[in-house]
């Protein structure tokens, strides 16, 4: 869908009628003037280049053996988890988290990328309250990875809270027609490939808090954060489209967890974004050179971008993935309406306001900024030998460490166990579900196998894939932390993170469970009311005790069923309802289904539905012979 909008008059005295589309990245003139239809004239796209902190899950910082939060030790109070050099105390010097170096290694090599046997520290200088040495540790020009790949699937919006009937988008091929040229930009795949430049380590810094109270405002400094470790993932500018942007922190966010070397909640900032936003002319027949609009030379990515594009601006500290989509789409349409008054966007600093939707300026860069980088005088290149990893080379420290990757997962589920691409996608989405899901269907199989009830081993899978990703997942949303609730908008639902942690059901449970349907001991129907007491009531017993306990049995014996069924037929309440029957014609139907009804309620809903509907026939037959045909 396109999102409309008009440039603010006090901005210019031009108004233009821009729409964006947050597939294509394409921003059109819209033409509403034309009577026959509404006329789309496509003139810019944007460009967006991203850059990823992601907070490490490890124990202590890394330089010193401050704890972190994902440390037990860890108070949370402020500035009661800072250590002597987390603040800078003078004397105090930087002791290298082996752990740290890991788990960026870890996920260097999931994302694909060329891990450096050697690699430097170098400080970068800047003054904010928050950092106290006055500059960052980090790895800019001698980082520990480079050039790496990260393959997407392309980002579908969740319907909206409002219409829980709506219909999802599916991924579709994109096709915008230029009326200029009459050129078109088609997208066929559902996945697409972004580029990644490099992979740093570096310092985190602390958090401002600002406390307005008496006209004033004051700003608190915790430095509990400051020195935990980040990996910075710089992507290259291959990315077009504010719901491609999406898809590469999705796409990110998922990995790492997968991983688990970050806990990716971008609410509490442990996974934080910075866009950085320019557009291009896409018509060969217009010349916007009238309008200044230069080729932004001192990109360090210049050679990766089209001719005619803009100066970049960076829009700093993103933390959902609406804030991504609108941010971008917000940059993309102002930048195109500047470019239209002659007055293109120069290098700035922006950040997101959420209850605007619009992006605020927040300082120039009239140049390249000089962070006086010099290497890290007390830490010496870091070296990826036995010391740090623990095994002879980096080639066996990935083949003991580096897990199955999810995309290896996808296709060794379906492969091995039949299941459906959707149903994979779901169960990789954490290594402990991966797990969960393969106990789960061996206990199902071994308990068929017991009671001597032959079931192919696809049947078996693909009926605990489909309890797990409908049914208990639907339980396991009740569940979420609202910490984890919190990043759930219209624009981010489907980032929501599940692990074992949220099922109250474990896999001895469920697969014990799908193996009484299977063998028909109970009915799905007997199942789902099962499954709900297991999550919520009783978390103990076994599904068998609870069936038994509540009377959910399947009647699947024949004799049984006849013997009910000839007892609601021969009723002398439902006496009326036989003679109906015996009418034949369209009595036939309505009858039947009348009976089906009461045998159901007579055997406490515990009649095998197949096989009742089997004997139902079989007893109207001997007492109104020939009518049913």
């Amino acid at each position: 869908s396109y999102y409309c909008y008009r440039r603010n008059s006090s901005l210019s005295a031009k108004e233009y009628n821009l729409v964006y589309d947050r597939d294509s990245g394409i921003v059109s003139k819209l033409n509403p003037d034309d009577n026959s239809s509404t006329h789309l004239q496509p003139l810019f796209r944007s460009v967006i280049g991203i850059e990823i902190h992601a907070q490490l899950k490890v124990p202590s910082k890394l330089f010193s053996t401050g704890p972190t939060k994902h440390n037990s030790s860890f108070i949370s109070q402020a500035n009661s988890s800072a250590s002597l050099h987390d603040i800078a105390y003078p004397g105090t010097l930087p002791l290298l988290s082996r752990s740290s170096v890991r788990h960026a290694i870890i996920s260097a090599a999931a994302l694909n990328c060329a891990i450096q046997e050697t690699s430097r520290f170098e400080r970068k200088h800047y003054n904010y309250a928050d950092l106290p040495f006055g500059y960052q540790v980090t790895q800019q020009r001698w980082p520990l990875a480079r050039n790496g790949t990260l393959i997407c699937r392309r980002y579908v919006p969740p319907p909206l809270k409002k219409s829980k009937g709506a219909k999802s988008r599916r991924n579709k091929e994109l096709v915008i027609e230029s009326s200029i040229n009459n050129a078109k930009i088609v997208q066929y795949s559902p996945f697409f490939e972004v580029g990644i430049d490099r992979i740093q380590l570096e310092q985190d810094t602390g958090k401002t808090t600002a406390v307005s109270s008496d006209g004033f405002t004051r700003y608190l400094i915790d430095f509990n954060r400051a020195g935990s470790t980040l990996i910075e993932i710089v992507f290259k500018p291959q990315i077009y489209a504010a719901h491609e942007a999406a898809s590469v922190v999705s796409t990110l966010q998922s990995l790492l967890r997968y991983l688990g070397t970050c806990d990716g909640k971008m609410e509490e900032g442990s996974l934080r974004c910075d866009l950085n936003v320019s557009v291009c002319s896409i018509s060969c027949d217009v010349d916007y050179s009238f309008s200044g609009q230069d080729d932004d030379i001192e990109n360090p990515f210049h050679v990766y971008l089209p001719k005619g594009i803009g100066q970049r601006v960076e829009v700093k500290n993103l933390n959902s993935l609406k804030q991504i989509i609108h941010s971008a789409e917000y940059e993309a349409l102002r930048q195109s309406a500047l470019v239209l008054d002659g007055y293109p966007t120069k290098r700035e600093t922006r950040t997101f306001d959420p209850k605007s939707g619009r992006t605020i300026k927040i300082r120039d860069k009239d140049g390249a900024v000089d962070y006086r980088f010099m290497p890290e005088p007390d830490l010496p290149p870091l070296r990826l030998d036995k010391s740090i990893l623990g095994t002879n080379n980096l080639q066996e420290f990935l083949d003991e460490n580096l897990p199955e990757l999810p995309d290896q997962a996808v296709r060794r589920l379906m492969n091995k166990y039949g299941i459906s691409e959707a149903s994979a996608l779901i169960l990789t989405s954490d290594r402990s579900v991966i797990k969960y899901f393969e106990d789960a269907t061996s206990i199902c199989a071994n308990q068929l196998e017991q009671r001597n009830h032959a079931v192919d081993q696809n049947t078996i899978s693909t009926a605990i894939a489909n309890w797990f990703c409908n049914d208990l997942l639907a339980l396991a949303k009740e569940t979420v932390t609202k910490d984890e609730d919190d990043n759930h908008d219209n624009e981010s639902e489907g980032t929501v993170f599940y692990s074992v942690e949220n099922f109250n059901v474990d896999a001895l449970r469920l697969g014990s469970l799908v193996s009484l349907v299977l063998d028909q001991t109970i009915s799905t129907t007997q199942a789902k009311k099962l499954l709900s007491v297991m999550h919520h009531d009783d978390r103990e017993s076994s599904p068998l005790e609870i069936a038994e306990r509540n009377g959910w049995r399947l009647i699947a014996d024949m004799d049984t069923l006849k013997l009910i069924c000839q007892k609601v037929i021969h009723d002398s309440t439902n006496e009326k309802q036989l003679e109906q029957y015996k009418l034949g014609g369209k009595h036939v139907q309505k009858m039947t289904k009348y009976f089906t009804g009461k045998i159901m309620a007579e055997s406490g809903g515990n009649a095998h539905p197949e096989l009742m509907a089997k004997a139902l026939r079989e007893v109207l037959e001997e007492v109104a012979p020939g009518v049913d045909k």
